[in-house]
């Protein structure tokens, strides 16, 4: 019997330890940056889709931007406020990171997609915040880009992001 009970306990303890992780992704401040990583800027970020495929990506954290208060040791961006997108369509938007290129961190698997759409055919359609996943990445190490994908050859989206930052 003391054998399970020491497994139980070794148990809940790896899953208090996830809960507590969980809980400060949820809780911690988030910082919003636009175009150039400035804090607070409402300059937006600007992508643009090729025809049924990516268009070229866009920078959106180089690594010496990270982290954005002193002490933070890891971050995540959390989501987008999405300013504008040209057409009444679906649109992939592709988050990727890594320490070299794009094009090896895209070959590494290191990018997460999400599926956007614009609601309205209205010219004035923005601001719709978008819910973005990916890993919790050591702050000044990393790149972080986006591009777009839509049927439409040069449809673009502005977006501004929030980032969580994290001691652990």
């Amino acid at each position: 019997m003391i054998g399970v009970d020491s497994k139980i306990k070794t148990k809940l303890n790896e899953l208090e330890v996830q809960l507590s992780a969980l809980e400060e992704r949820f809780v911690t401040k988030q910082r919003c940056f636009g175009a150039g990583a400035v804090e607070a800027s409402l300059t937006p970020y600007q992508f643009t889709s090729a025809a049924a495929d990516f268009g070229t990506e866009v920078q959106i954290l180089q690594t010496a931007d990270t982290p954005f208060e002193t002490g933070k040791n890891f971050f995540d961006l959390r989501g987008a406020l999405i300013t504008n997108v040209s057409l009444f369509e679906l649109i992939i938007f592709r988050l990727i990171w890594g320490t070299g290129t794009v094009a090896a961190a895209e070959a590494a698997g290191n990018y997460s997609d999400h599926e956007l759409i614009r609601l309205s055919t209205l010219t004035i359609a923005g601001g719709l915040p978008a819910e973005l996943t990916m890993p919790k990445l050591p702050t000044g190490t990393m790149n972080v880009w986006g591009k777009i994908k839509a049927t439409t050859n040069l449809l673009t989206m502005s977006c501004v992001f929030g980032l969580h930052e994290y001691d652990n």
